[in-house]
């Protein structure tokens, strides 16, 4: 999986073979709460997709992006799944399998 570091934190990014999305990890592995942006190419190598804020129970659609903002307290992590078809995470496992 690639990674990206900053200043402010960390990414990693998973693609899914089977599949055209990606799911993107940011980690603020500062002492302090952190903002920071991104842009899709740079993570993915696309220029814009539909962006979903990822949780384990529900999802949040942010809608199509070019970069995210990032917004993260001290010491977490955000989960993002990022697709060039529209869809969202729901029904599949991180793994990219499904539910």
């Amino acid at each position: 999986m690639p990674s990206q570091c900053n200043s402010q934190g960390r990414s990693i990014e998973k693609k899914y073979p089977s599949q055209k999305p990606w799911a993107v990890l940011f980690i603020n592995l500062k002492k302090e709460a952190v903002t920071s942006s991104y842009a899709l190419k740079e993570l993915t190598g696309i220029s814009s997709a539909t962006c979903y804020n990822w949780h384990l129970l529900q999802t949040e659609k942010f809608g199509s992006k070019q970069s995210l903002v990032i917004e993260i307290n001290l010491h977490q992590s955000k989960l993002m799944f990022i697709s060039t078809e529209g869809k969202s995470p729901e029904g599949i496992t991180l793994n990219g399998k499904k539910r």
